[in-house]
C-alpha cells in the first residue's frame, strides 16, 4: 500500500533497440557492479557521535557505503564510447522519513544518470531499480518499502508516510557526520577485512 495521491515512476522495458548500445552496455555495468559491497559480513559500522578524542568518529554506514560504490563506479570512465565526455554522472540521493515510533530515519543510495535515463543502486543490498526516464523524479517511498535495506517492517504502510528525498554530491556530509571513511586508518583497514578489496579503489 502506497501513500495516496504518490505518483511511482516505472521503469522502461530495458531492449537494446529502446536503450541503444550506450545505456544497454551502461545497465550491464551496473548489475556487473551492484553487488561488489552489498551485503558483507560485519561491514556496515555505525558512526560514533563521540570517540576517544571527543570529536565524531566515522564507521561505516549507508552514507559511506553510497560514497564509496559511487567513487568505485565512475573510475570506470564513460560507459561507451557512443557517450559524449560529462554524460556519465553518479549523486546520491538523500532520503529521510519518519518511523512508527515517532523516530526520523533517513537512508542514502545511489542515483547514476546517463544519457536521458537513470538507475538507483543500493550499494549496501546490491539492489538496482531502474531505468527511469530523467524528467521523472526520484519517489522516495519508491525506494523504501520494496528496497529499504534493514527492512520495510520500519515503515506503517497503513498511514501515509512523510518522506523526502534530497540529491547531494557523493561526498557531502550532513553537520553532525564525522569525516568520511577513507580519512580514518581504521575504518580504512576494516573495509578491506570484510570486503576483500582494495580500499585505494572506493576513494574519491
Amino acid at each position: 500500500m502506497r501513500p495516496s495521491g504518490t505518483a511511482v515512476p516505472q521503469p522502461k522495458e530495458v531492449t537494446e533497440e529502446e536503450l541503444g548500445a550506450c545505456d544497454f552496455a551502461l545497465n550491464g555495468r551496473i548489475e556487473e557492479k551492484s553487488g561488489i559491497i552489498a551485503n558483507k559480513a560485519g561491514l556496515y559500522k555505525p558512526d560514533v557521535n563521540k570517540g576517544e578524542d571527543g570529536g565524531p568518529k566515522a564507521g561505516f554506514d549507508c552514507d559511506d557505503a553510497a560514497s564509496a560504490w559511487a567513487a568505485n563506479f565512475m573510475k570506470g570512465g564513460e560507459c561507451c564510447t557512443f557517450c559524449p565526455p560529462g554524460c556519465l554522472q553518479v549523486s546520491v540521493l538523500n532520503v529521510s522519513w519518519t518511523n512508527k515510533k515517532g523516530q526520523g530515519v533517513g537512508h542514502r543510495v545511489v542515483k547514476v544518470v546517463c544519457c536521458g535515463n537513470y538507475w538507483l543502486v543500493d550499494p549496501q543490498s546490491g539492489n538496482v531499480t531502474g531505468p527511469y526516464d530523467s524528467s521523472v523524479l526520484p519517489n522516495a517511498w519508491d525506494l523504501l518499502v520494496p528496497r529499504y535495506t534493514i527492512g520495510p517492517e520500519d515503515i506503517d504502510t497503513s498511514k501515509n508516510v512523510t518522506t523526502n528525498s534530497r540529491e547531494i554530491p557523493p561526498e557531502e556530509r550532513g553537520g553532525t557526520e564525522p569525516p568520511p571513511w577513507h580519512t580514518d586508518p581504521e575504518v580504512v583497514e576494516h573495509f578491506e577485512q570484510k570486503t576483500g578489496e582494495d580500499a585505494e579503489d572506493f576513494k574519491p
